[in-house]
């Protein structure tokens, strides 16, 4: 009986791997159309990306369009995706989507955002995750939020972005839970984070983790929204304050617990 050749994807289970699209990871060839691709080919039944350890060259905004895709890579440490255009690193606009386990980088000039939620179309991009992913020196915000009714946001660093290390706008957000588990680190922002409020998004519950925010230009935290609980949050050495609330915020509903806020 002839031997049929294993591709990745069989290798690896039901995951989908770039490697079979294309993609070839040396940190030269453009491995955009290979990576969206991968995505593209789960829209009917969702399931996960693989991305193997290596450096992936992308010169395109890379787009989750469809619900339950998930694109993973092998931590931080060892995914590496750099953006040498300037485009947007990733944009979610469909449901239940998770970006997990890689690094994202720019080389050269950069003015969007490293990742992008939502869009003002009510529901997209709703219950996504963004877990383990390490954000460096974006043009503009490391996350932005534009609308989602559930968002998980755990173990991310966001750092030396030229806007917020994570920003949560109020274009259309209800009924948001920002769960943090593990730690945000944001450092050498505009803000650390920041969350505006007004309309809808003042009725959302947010709810973070260990919080760490240190040397930004603006403020480590800043809050324009009610209910905001925070555990473990530690801020120093911003040029702004520590935690700064607005006037459109409810100081009465903004709890932190076991905190050390500073400048």
């Amino acid at each position: 009986m002839a031997l049929t050749k294993a591709t990745n994807r069989m290798t690896n289970g039901a995951m989908v791997n770039v490697f079979d699209y294309g993609a070839v990871s040396d940190g030269v060839t453009d491995d955009t159309t290979a990576i969206q691709a991968a995505i593209d080919s789960l829209s009917s039944t969702g399931g996960v990306v693989y991305m193997p350890a290596g450096t992936y060259k992308v010169t395109t905004g890379i787009t989750l369009a469809d619900n339950n895709v998930k694109v993973k890579g092998e931590g931080w440490k060892a995914t590496n995706i750099v953006l040498y255009a300037d485009v947007a690193g990733f944009t979610i606009t469909g449901a239940y989507c998770e970006l997990t386990g890689f690094h994202l980088s720019k080389s050269g000039s950069h003015t969007k955002n490293g990742i992008t939620v939502g869009s003002s179309t009510p529901n997209y991009g709703d219950r996504f995750r963004i877990r383990e992913v390490f954000i460096d020196g974006m043009g503009n915000h490391g996350v932005e939020v534009i609308a989602s009714a559930l968002m998980y946001i755990e173990d991310v660093t966001s750092i030396n972005n030229g806007g917020d290390g994570l920003h949560i706008d109020d274009t259309y957000v209800m009924n948001v839970n920002i769960n943090s588990g593990g730690v945000i680190d944001v450092r050498g922002n505009v803000n650390g984070i920041n969350i505006k409020g007004g309309g809808t998004f003042d009725s959302a519950s947010h709810n973070f983790g260990t919080i760490i925010s240190q040397s930004n230009s603006g403020h480590g935290i800043k809050l324009a929204c009610r209910s905001s609980n925070f555990n473990a949050v530690y801020t120093e050495n911003n040029t702004g304050d520590g935690l700064h609330l607005t006037a459109d915020a409810n100081g009465n509903k903004c709890h932190i617990i076991n905190g050390g806020i500073t400048d």
